[in-house]
């Protein structure tokens, strides 16, 4: 298939670009473990080497403690820096590649009289450890195995060096086949799992945001008001409800098509003054509740709702609601200047007592108010204040 590359496992570069936050995670993970495996390794040989044990003596203690204080660092820093290290996720792996690799050419010339197999053990363990690019992978692997190929020539004899040699291009095929067709397979995987993720984040946008204006549904605004009124934060929160002022006679004189543009026009304008927009671009999974500071829904029809939140309690919620009303007023949806109408009420919460039901009936309360009194206003529950009225 034309774009599939050897280099990226079969893939095109596209496709393997968009798994390597992915790859970089899974090797970080990777590395530490084998890491610790390896530190328990060199550790278990300075401790033989120290006592005389298993043919290891205290002349090559130096080596084993240098590999062991060189893996401890190592695991340190990886630990103690997530981040970086997932960032630079390919220099951390050739580092653990060099000091693996190295220490099993190491301990292969340090034991002349028998095959390595250290070495062999490692190349394989790394291979199926490691997502990076093949033809890099096979290019690092190739040289440090001339290298050891090199030192079991130099310091081993001719006939135990064939054998190495033999086993080295056994495994070095092996090895070479099983990381194309391993890490071929994951990237598959990742790729599915990213697929689902975005399947799963369409399926949240459909169970939580108003197909027309893509405000949060009904369900979904009451659901997320509640878990902001449980931070306890010190937040000062104003709940508004928004009815369009004849919109029924829009739909009947200009048609359900020029309805549905008001609605979507008035969803819009709400969340443009609120300053929301940034966060209904994303689903709801992604959001930071402690950076919202309001909420917009749609409960059905014409019908809005609002939910602003502020820790300043200076801040006059009425102003800006009145900033959404006449935004709305002066919007030219019809080609005529007629702006969209609507009344409103709302209610600010008792910061000692956060009952959104409540709270709804106040502002609802508050919107018949507004009705009553003329439309295309602004009424607050339980305030002598005159309303704010447009047009």
């Amino acid at each position: 298939m034309a774009g599939k590359s050897i280099k990226y496992y079969g893939y095109d570069k596209e496709s393997y670009t968009e798994c390597l936050d992915m790859i970089r995670s899974s090797n970080r993970n990777h590395l530490m473990v084998m890491n610790l495996c390896f530190l328990a390794v060199v550790s278990l040989n300075f401790i033989a080497s120290f006592l005389n044990l298993f043919n290891l003596t205290r002349e090559k203690i130096f080596v084993y403690g240098g590999y062991v204080l060189a893996s401890l660092t190592y695991a340190l820093v990886i630990g103690l820096c997530p981040k970086f290290s997932e960032k630079h996720s390919f220099k951390f792996l050739l580092i653990n590649v060099v000091m693996m690799y190295s220490y099993g050419i190491l301990v292969s010339a340090l034991r002349p009289y028998i095959p390595g197999t250290f070495y062999l053990i490692v190349m394989i363990l790394t291979t199926l450890s490691y997502t990076d690019n093949m033809i890099r992978m096979f290019f690092v692997t190739s040289l440090l195995s001339a290298i050891y190929l090199w030192a079991s020539y130099r310091f081993k004899t001719f006939s135990i060096a064939h054998i190495d040699t033999f086993n080295l291009v056994l495994v070095q095929a092996l090895a070479t086949g099983m990381h194309y067709m391993f890490h071929k397979m994951r990237i598959q995987q990742y790729q599915l799992f990213m697929k689902n993720i975005q399947i799963q984040k369409e399926l949240e946008v459909k169970s939580s945001f108003d197909t027309l204006t893509g405000l949060l549904n009904r369900g979904r605004f009451f659901s997320i008001a509640d878990e902001l009124l449980k931070l306890g934060d010190g937040s000062h929160f104003s709940i508004a409800l928004f009815d369009l002022d004849g919109f029924k006679e829009i739909n009947d004189t200009m048609g359900h098509q020029m309805g549905d543009k008001v609605i979507q026009i008035a969803g819009r304008t709400i969340i443009d003054v609120l300053g929301i927009g940034e966060h209904y671009k994303k689903s709801v999974s992604e959001w930071n509740l402690h950076n919202v500071k309001g909420l917009a829904g749609r409960l059905g029809g014409d019908e809005f709702i609002v939910l602003y939140r502020s820790k300043d309690s200076e801040i006059d919620t009425n102003q800006i609601l009145l900033d959404i009303l006449k935004k709305l007023n002066t919007s030219n949806y019809d080609g005529l200047n007629k702006g969209i109408k609507s009344s409103v009420g709302y209610t600010e919460l008792d910061e000692n007592d956060f009952d959104l039901d409540i709270a709804y009936k106040h502002a609802d309360d508050a919107l018949y108010e507004a009705k009553k009194a003329g439309k295309n206003q602004i009424k607050i529950y339980g305030n002598d204040r005159k309303s704010q009225k447009r047009g």
